[in-house]
């Protein structure tokens, strides 16, 4: 009996060096559509500039609080069809002709790396500044992508609040230049993102 103990001590101990015990600390948060989530897009022309936005938002995040650099992981997904320029026309066109939201209805990212945080953990009024690397996957393309972000924790440690901005070239997702009505728009469009996850 005591063999058996000790054998299964020593997997235990193994299993846990193996993985660095690197996701027993991690604490999962939901994104839910609606309410203050906030996905905004921005083109800029010499004649106008385009906005679109939408809160149907979902995903999660699973991280450390003490530790951000263990084993964080993240999916949010956005109902593309929900992007809202407030023009109709302006916006079956985009989601016809550009997005392809019939054929491609969400858009997703995925967390890979942390990178250069300002700070190691992420604690009640400190937010913290960091670079995020993932795959953001856009009308069937997938490219890998840096965002700045700020993450802010709740005095009650039950949510997040986060920041992130970065840019898309259309052409890396094989979106068609666009041009709304007679309105010639940018290459690259501004992309802010606004998050509330809850535990």
């Amino acid at each position: 009996m005591g063999t058996f103990k000790t054998i299964t001590s020593a997997i235990v101990l193994v299993t846990i060096a193996l993985t660095g015990g690197s996701y027993a600390a991690t604490e999962r948060f939901e994104i839910y559509p609606g309410g203050d989530n906030h996905i905004e897009f921005l083109s800029r022309a010499p004649l106008e500039t385009i906005k679109g936005v939408t809160d149907q938002v979902e995903g999660f995040i699973e991280i450390d609080l003490d530790n951000l650099g263990n084993g964080a992981e993240a999916r949010i997904e956005v109902d593309m069809a929900s992007l809202d320029t407030d023009n109709v026309t302006r916006n079956r066109h985009m989601r016809e002709n550009h997005l392809a939201t019939d054929k491609f209805p969400k858009g997703f990212f995925a967390l890979k790396n942390i990178i250069q945080p300002s700070s190691t953990s992420l604690k009640f009024s400190q937010p913290v500044n960091l670079q995020v690397n993932g795959e953001l996957t856009l009308r069937g393309a997938t490219r890998n992508i840096n965002a700045s972000v700020t993450a802010k924790l709740s005095e009650n440690r039950d949510s997040i609040y986060i920041t992130a901005s970065f840019i898309v070239p259309l052409t890396d997702y094989d979106i068609p230049h666009p041009k709304f009505l007679v309105t010639k728009l940018s290459d690259s469009h501004e992309i802010t993102v606004k998050l509330v996850a809850k535990r």
